[in-house]
């Protein structure tokens, strides 16, 4: 009875998206303390959402960007890179910068937890 209720809630995880069977690949995964920088500069970010240069959004609507994340010992590195949008065959991406907003660049300390740099690409 236990194993086929387990094996009904795999089958349920499997169709909604949320089981990975394990073929030598991990689920990401962040601890605690890097989930509250994550939270630190999502909060930052987004207090700064209508910030315009030249008829751009510099920190755009979160839907159309990305966050990669890099640690470093004590540090964690944060960049939020806005979508690409779709080119025509003539043309090339620009990096930085897109139509959705700047990539942004935070660096936050683990201990204490703040902001210690913030840089833009454009």
């Amino acid at each position: 009875m236990f194993r086929a209720h387990k094996r009904f809630l795999a089958i349920i995880a499997i169709g909604l998206g949320l089981y990975t069977p394990s073929f030598g690949q991990t689920a990401p995964a962040i601890r605690g303390r890097e989930a509250e920088a994550v939270a630190l500069t999502v909060k930052t970010f987004k207090s700064k959402q209508g910030t315009f240069y030249a008829g751009w959004p510099v920190y755009g609507d979160l839907k159309h960007y990305t966050l990669e994340l890099l640690r470093h010992h004590n540090t964690l590195e944060i960049t939020f890179v806005p979508d690409q949008p779709k080119l025509k065959r003539n043309e090339a991406g620009t990096g930085g910068g897109t139509k959705y907003g700047w990539d942004v660049h935070y660096v936050v300390s683990l201990d204490p937890l703040r902001i210690v740099k913030e840089e833009y690409a454009r």
